[in-house]
């Protein structure tokens, strides 16, 4: 057993103790996140009948989880909280690196602030710090999560009771044993919303889901749409309209209106279309294959037994990767009617799924093909024992993937040296090796190389990909503009994509490093 701080820690059992919310302490001084100083008096804060909801996080990071409540009694000292540490790598991690100061901090929902600043609220979460945010006084004891509403009329039901006596001076440091220090930061009291608002409650926001559903408005899903954008839970990168950083406010500064300018052809996926198209069901695409094929073998015969080959089999799998982006586009666009900012704004994204998901396409041809020792001393020999080898596994060649100085070396290659037998058709932007298409790509590392069949890879794709969705931003005056694309690419026979290194002659590389 070790103590940290103003709670106890069992490692070998990983519960932690101590007091969460101490009972009649006034929280001394004016926190960084401006919370007045405040006092709970017993009973005012509401327990959740199971603790397992109430989560243990590390220094107010609402993702950064490291516990669960095990137990939470109300005792006179305060809440008393017992939290086992998830057995985890970030919960070893606290665990061994805690040392000796630790401190439980309460998290309150709903809170009500009475006339001599008298507090009430809802636990709803809890924290670990390391050490206190600030020296000296400047600490509050607990933190706020959501609306604050201060109740004026002192003789109201929902009131704590006043204590008998009130204290002339301030309230006896808590004993170390029994009071946890709770740290407010300002991060956590950020998104405090207007005392007048009304709390947004998880039935609340289930309830304004359903009317979602039914009516098709929006309006009730608003406030908790504020609320998360303003606690930072997701960002939107706004796409203004005539403010300096508008579009339409850059684009009126010529005389002459020019429109989009061009920025070359839009992007045509190269490495998708060279593989077996299927339609993505999941986000996993899952099948079997052989390890060990069975065989026929040489018989006998004349009653002799019959041969039994060895045959294994074994699943494979390939997840899908998913792509997404969303900008909060100014109304104005929609209510003038400027389709073309909208329209080519639609077009960027789509292309830029396009161009992400062959690169990942590339990504996942390279991972899975197989790799290949090769012996010739020509580029296009090597080339051409890349393709034997496809062919050498039973499936016909119908692709050769190049990085640019492979292809450049073909250029460079003067009559006298080429191949007697062989003779690829090279032209600009692409070529052909006796009817396998070769294709440079920039993506590729110098002399990578890869020679495939199409039915040795797949790209199983969602259907109607990037699929785009429109929201109303009624609170900013906007459109949430989404795409989202989900497409699975796997090699699902490595022997039929054969990759390696091709050696380019000196006098080639010289003549391509020039270019």
């Amino acid at each position: 057993m070790s103590e940290a701080g103003l709670f106890s820690i069992n490692p070998e059992t990983r519960i932690a103790r101590g007091v969460l919310l101490p009972w009649g302490v006034k929280s001394k001084g004016v926190s960084a996140s401006q919370t007045q100083p405040i006092t709970f008096p017993r009973g005012s804060v509401a327990i959740p009948r199971d603790p397992i909801v109430i989560g243990l996080n590390d220094e107010h990071e609402r993702f950064h989880v490291i516990g669960r409540a095990i137990e939470l009694e109300d005792t006179e000292a305060g809440i008393a909280a017992a939290f086992r540490i998830a057995d985890t790598d970030e919960g070893d991690a606290w665990i061994a690196s805690h040392g000796g100061t630790a401190y439980f901090s309460a998290e309150i929902d709903a809170l009500q602030r009475f006339p001599g600043d008298r507090g009430a609220g809802r636990l709803a979460g809890a924290a670990v710090t390391k050490t206190p945010a600030f020296e000296g006084t400047d600490v509050a004891l607990f933190s706020l999560i959501g609306t604050e509403e201060v109740v004026e009329d002192e003789d109201t039901d929902e009131a704590p009771a006043e204590p008998e006596t009130e204290p002339d001076e301030e309230p006896a440091e808590p004993e170390e044993d029994a009071v946890a220090e709770v740290i407010a930061p300002a991060s956590m009291l950020a998104s405090r919303r207007k005392a007048e608002a009304p709390a947004l409650t998880k039935a609340g926001f289930f309830s304004a889901l359903e009317q979602h559903r039914i009516t098709g408005s929006t309006t009730a899903l608003q406030p908790y749409l504020n609320d998360a954008k303003d606690i930072g839970m997701f960002a939107v990168n706004n796409i203004t309209y005539d403010d300096v950083n508008g579009i339409a406010y850059q684009a009126g500064l010529p005389a002459t209106w020019l429109g989009e300018l061009a920025a070359g052809t839009r992007f045509e996926r190269t490495i998708v279309p060279l593989l077996t198209q299927d339609t993505l069901k999941s986000l996993v695409a899952t099948g079997w294959q052989w390890l060990t094929r069975p065989g026929v073998q040489r018989w006998s015969g004349n009653k002799t037994p019959v041969p039994s080959s060895t045959a294994t089999a074994g699943p494979v799998s390939f997840t899908a990767q998913r792509f997404g982006n969303v900008n909060d586009l100014a109304r104005e666009y929609y209510d003038f009617n400027v389709t073309e900012v909208i329209d080519s704004f639609i077009q960027a994204t789509v292309d830029s799924y396009y161009v992400q998901s062959d690169d990942f396409a590339l990504e996942k041809l390279l991972a899975g093909a197989t790799p290949a020792t090769l012996t010739s001393t020509t580029v296009s020999g090597q080339l051409v024992q890349l393709a034997r080898k496809v062919i050498a596994a039973r499936v016909a060649p119908t692709f050769a993937v190049v990085a640019p100085d492979v292809f450049d070396a073909f250029t460079d290659v003067t009559n006298g040296e080429q191949s007697a037998y062989f003779s690829p058709v090279i032209n600009i932007a692409d070529g052909n090796l006796n009817g396998i298409p070769l294709l440079p790509d920039d993506r590729l590392d110098p002399g990578q190389a890869i020679v495939g069949s199409k039915s040795a890879a797949t790209a199983w794709e969602l259907p109607g990909v990037p699929i785009r969705v429109s929201a109303p931003d009624l609170i900013l005056g906007g459109v949430d503009e989404a795409l989202f694309g989900y497409i699975a690419v796997g090699v699902t026979y490595p022997a039929g994509v054969q990759k390696s290194t091709i050696t380019i002659p000196a006098a080639a590389a010289a003549a391509s490093s020039k270019k």
